[in-house]
């Protein structure tokens, strides 16, 4: 089972990536462990699609604190010669926090929408059993 849940901290702003397929946003987000002077942030580069990314793109900013569900998706590329890795999180689900830009009866329509919009999606993937 590949599924993963952060609560992190928007790093910036969801940028929308143009395609003719899909509506697609990325973003970075913040988590932290420890505490005090053992404190070490991770950030992770998260993508959302079609429904999510259009919610994700209307009412998320920097700075808002979310609660996220996903898969990891790893990938590789060449550039300059030189093979590169890229890990990033796919976001199917959503919860905003904390904001200061909407109201709390705002946020349970977002999740009810993103919920509605994860369920929707049909996988390609083979079921490995």
């Amino acid at each position: 089972m590949n599924k993963v849940f952060l609560i992190g901290y928007l790093g910036n702003n969801p940028e929308q990536i143009e395609s003719d397929k899909a509506t697609i946003v990325k973003f970075n987000l913040a988590t932290s462990r420890g505490k005090n002077e053992n404190k070490h942030t991770e950030w992770h580069r998260i993508v959302a699609f079609h429904n999510t990314a259009k919610l994700i793109k209307q009412y998320l900013n920097k700075g808002d604190l979310i609660f996220l569900e996903g898969t990891i998706h790893y990938s590789n590329y060449e550039k300059n010669g030189n093979k590169m890795y890229s890990t990033e999180i796919i976001c199917n689900t959503f919860r905003i926090l904390k904001s200061s830009s909407i109201k709390n009866n705002e946020e349970n329509l977002i999740e009810a929408e993103t919920t509605e919009a994860t369920e929707a999606i049909e996988y390609d993937e083979d079921i490995p059993f």
